[in-house]
């Protein structure tokens, strides 16, 4: 399934990524791709809050790497493939690891070394079209995607 929409403010993107959460299950793997500047964080600190993470300190994981979360749902793994040069770097950050626990795994820059590398169910490109506004190209692989793809739409359909 894909679906591409626009967002028009930060508060917009990170409202989407709410609605995304509210149905991510346990071992969901999410990959956000775009620019600098796209909305990644914002979307996945959306995310966080439609997963049950109460925590407004969400913040990019760009020198940290991983970020894990808890909350009152699944717990959020939050990565940053930004600063890494090599694809063997993945693995001596226990990405295969971490990808594999319970949780939601979403991976900034996953387009680094290739999907191949993780198989994610929800690929989201972001993509900047003005100051605030975003083009959003979300793409679903297998059932984890396709549930969270089919309840989005629900979602929409309700609220039109």
């Amino acid at each position: 399934m894909h679906v591409c929409l626009t967002t028009h403010t930060p508060e917009e993107t990170q409202h989407l990524g709410n609605m995304l959460g509210r149905h991510a299950a346990e071992g969901t793997v999410i990959g956000l791709t775009g620019d600098l500047g796209s909305g990644k964080t914002a979307f996945t600190q959306g995310l966080a809050r439609g997963i049950g993470i109460i925590n407004d300190y969400v913040t990019s994981p760009s020198y940290t790497l991983i970020n894990h979360y808890s909350g009152h749902g699944p717990d959020l793994f939050h990565i940053d493939l930004y600063r890494l040069t090599d694809s063997a770097e993945t693995r001596d950050l226990g990405l295969d690891e971490i990808i594999h626990r319970k949780g939601v795994v979403v991976i900034e820059w996953a387009e680094k070394f290739g999907r191949h590398f993780w198989q994610e169910d929800l690929e989201i490109q972001l993509k900047i079209i003005g100051d605030t506004d975003r083009e959003i190209s979300l793409t679903s692989y297998g059932p984890n995607g396709d549930n969270i793809m089919t309840a989005l739409r629900a979602d929409s359909d309700q609220q039109s």
